[in-house]
């Protein structure tokens, strides 16, 4: 089915260049930033103006572009990023809702908070991150990469980090296999600038936790998938359930 974007909803194509063009200033590296890159997240800051992250992104611009290298400016740079990209999802969302007849429905989801280790384990791997961010995905090399190591196994040890564990150890395995990345000549940056960004905003807090709300009916499964890589491995499961 072709599914055009709706004229309501061009912002789309628009938002994506935003996050582009972050993707290719945190590949150059945050400890070198240009003037045509300290721009670029401007207008990632303006783009977000009115809204809850909108004073804190223009914050963390002026901060960067004035030599203030800090992991929480950073962080929520990362956090920019990924409201910009949810909005994107968002916005595709309805149109294929539209045009299916689906109707959407937010869950109810509850913050929990990290207790002192983990929270001490978050700071530590944002640290890591910041160094990442700061150096650039296409300068990083062994000496870069392999201190997130003692880290990791900490975060592996906690079950509420198990989330940042499972995509922080797929993060630096990709990392290694491509090290050094200023050898590489194609390099995964939209998605690596993913991976960072959702790590980055998990040692910030803890995940939503999807409040569960009971049901009776038949349920009938279409199918399903497995996901996995070499560190954790999920089931999903699609189907049609019918309430009574």
């Amino acid at each position: 089915m072709d599914l055009p974007i709706p004229e309501e909803v061009e912002g789309v194509e628009a938002a994506g260049a935003l996050t582009a063009a972050f993707d290719r200033i945190l590949a150059d590296g945050f400890a070198r930033l240009t003037p045509a890159q300290t721009e670029a997240l401007g207008e990632l800051a303006a783009a977000l103006e009115g809204s809850a992250l909108g004073a804190l992104t223009r914050e963390a611009v002026d901060a960067l572009s004035e030599g203030q290298l800090l992991g929480h400016h950073l962080a929520v740079l990362a956090g920019a990023r990924l409201a910009i990209e949810g909005a994107r999802a968002d916005a595709l969302w309805q149109v294929a809702a539209t045009a299916t007849g689906v109707s959407l429905a937010s869950a109810e989801s509850t913050q929990p908070a990290p207790d002192p280790e983990a929270t001490t384990r978050m700071a530590a791997v944002q640290t890591w991150l910041t160094e990442v961010a700061l150096a650039g995905l296409r300068q990083l090399d062994n000496a870069t990469i392999v201190p997130i190591a003692a880290t990791l196994e900490g975060v592996q040890s906690l079950p509420e980090l198990q989330g940042l564990a499972a995509m922080l150890t797929g993060f630096a395995s990709e990392l290694l296999d491509h090290a050094p990345t200023s050898s590489q000549s194609d390099l995964p940056l939209r998605r690596w600038a993913d991976l960072w960004c959702q790590c980055m905003v998990l040692t910030v807090g803890l995940p939503e936790a999807v409040t569960p709300r009971e049901v009776e009916g038949e349920l009938r499964i279409l199918g399903a998938e497995i996901r996995h890589h070499d560190h954790v491995v999920s089931l999903m499961a699609h189907g049609v359930l019918t309430e009574t």
